[in-house]
């Protein structure tokens, strides 16, 4: 293996995402050897099932999705890790979206720092002062943007769609488990505050009351709501999940998801990861909203 790979491979894997995790260091180490050797091939889901999470010679992708699962929290180990240990690092490991197979970037050294006659090094020292204060307050605006979605008026409440008296929930029953799944995922991200749908109290159940967005938030004292619905389709199970903010009253984003099974607890859990997903992705937007579909077998 290159040395210089290997060097960043051994630093990622001792990192504070990756050191607990066993298996998402195999399944890295296992696709940047195969990346190196030339046996892109061999990076396929089937194979990765077998050699790193030794499901064995009847895996079946199908039925199993554990690969896909892993791969995405791979990436999101990733995208963390290069924001803070790694931002400094000369080789660059990723893996797009879509594939299994890594994208190793090599980055430049930085060019020699030319030499600063002496009469210059004063000015050259204020001029770094100033540039110095000037970032120390533009990493403190940024820090308050990013700490915005942890306030208390950030609070995000998780609620079936027929709570809120939407017309694109069809499933009570499964709208609620989503709704407890999709809940849990984002309170162990702490991505914001997370009001759970009281499942007790009966709201939203067919001939139950429908309720206006705005009193479902005033209710739980959040200031957004973000829905969870549930319909049958011909050969699979479309999710829609809107959010919106009860200030305006308007749905900030909408995302369809479809699914061929929805019925065991990994499929749902592994559905509200996906949730989560778009979720910490869109926190920091501003309108204009977005409206798309995502379709997975």
């Amino acid at each position: 293996m290159d040395e210089a790979v290997r060097a960043a491979l051994e630093k990622i894997e001792a990192s504070g995402g990756f050191a607990a995790s066993d298996r998402l260091r195999r399944f890295l180490r296992f696709a940047v050897q195969a990346k190196l050797d030339g046996q892109e091939r061999q990076i396929k889901e089937s194979i990765i099932g077998r050699e790193v999470y030794d499901r064995g010679d009847e895996y079946d992708p199908r039925t199993d999705p554990i690969v896909r699962v892993e791969a995405r929290r791979l990436r999101a180990k990733l995208k963390a890790y290069y924001e803070v240990e790694g931002r400094h690092d000369r080789v660059c490991i990723e893996f797009p979206t879509g594939t299994y197979v890594p994208v190793i970037h090599r980055l430049n050294l930085s060019p020699p720092v030319p030499e600063v006659p002496p009469q210059r090094l004063q000015l050259w020292a204020v001029a770094s002062v100033v540039l110095l204060i000037g970032s120390v307050s533009l990493l403190t605006l940024a820090a308050g943007a990013a700490n915005h979605w942890h306030t208390p008026s950030e609070t995000v409440a998780v609620v079936p769609a027929g709570w809120g008296g939407q017309g694109f929930g069809r499933n009570d029953r499964m709208d609620e488990k989503l709704v407890a799944a999709v809940a849990s995922e984002l309170s162990k991200r702490r991505t914001a505050r997370v009001i759970a749908f009281p499942a007790a109290s009966g709201e939203g159940s067919e001939g139950g009351e429908r309720k206006e967005v705005g009193q479902v938030a005033r209710e739980l004292g959040a200031a957004k709501v973000l829905m969870v619905g549930v319909q049958a389709e011909q050969d699979s199970t479309r999710v829609t999940i809107y959010l919106v903010d009860t200030v305006s009253n308007e749905k900030m984003w909408k995302t369809d998801f479809s699914r061929s099974e929805m019925n065991s607890s990994e499929a749902q859990r592994d559905l509200a990861r996906s949730v989560a997903d778009e979720f910490e992705a869109k926190k920091c937007k501003t309108p204009p909203y977005w409206s798309y579909r995502i379709s997975m077998a």
